[in-house]
Order: C-alpha cells, then structure tokens, then sequence
C-alpha cells in the first residue's frame, strides 16, 4: 500500500514541480479552478509568493494565476522528481 505523501500547496517550495492529488476545496472554488484547468493530475508549480506570504502565484495549464493562502490550503500535491 503506498503511503499518501500529499502537502498543501502553499507548503511547497517555489520552483518545485508538484501533482495535484487531491482538492478539499469547497464547491464554488473547486468549480472555478476546474475552469482553470486544475484537477487531479495537473502540474503546478509555485513561482512566487508575496512578501507576507499571500498570495502565491503557480503556473499550471500554460497560465500564471495567484491563489490565497487560504483557498490553496485545500489543494494537496506531491512533489515530483
């Protein structure tokens, strides 16, 4: 059985290439980020974070979009490589 390695986005490095494995986000926003382009599966990466920590930028799908501490809490990926 292969142990769950998941962390919340906003606890990976900036420049490290992440999965995303699971969402526990609340509809209206898991919603919006599908529109995006993030679901399971996708690749993403943290590029920058603001200089108090909120929000972060990630590239994912060809985009560079920001996301709050808050709402990125939710969005749990493993680190590939």
């Amino acid at each position: 059985m292969k142990k769950d390695l998941a962390i919340p986005l906003p606890s990976a490095e900036n420049g490290v290439l992440c999965r995303v494995v699971r969402m526990e986000t609340k509809e209206p926003l898991r919603r919006r980020l599908r529109e995006l382009g993030l679901i399971e599966g996708t690749l993403i990466t943290k590029i920058y974070s603001a200089p108090f920590g909120d929000p972060s930028a990630y590239v994912f799908c060809g985009a560079v979009t920001a996301i709050r501490g808050k709402d990125a809490e939710g969005i749990f990926v493993e680190i590939c490589g």
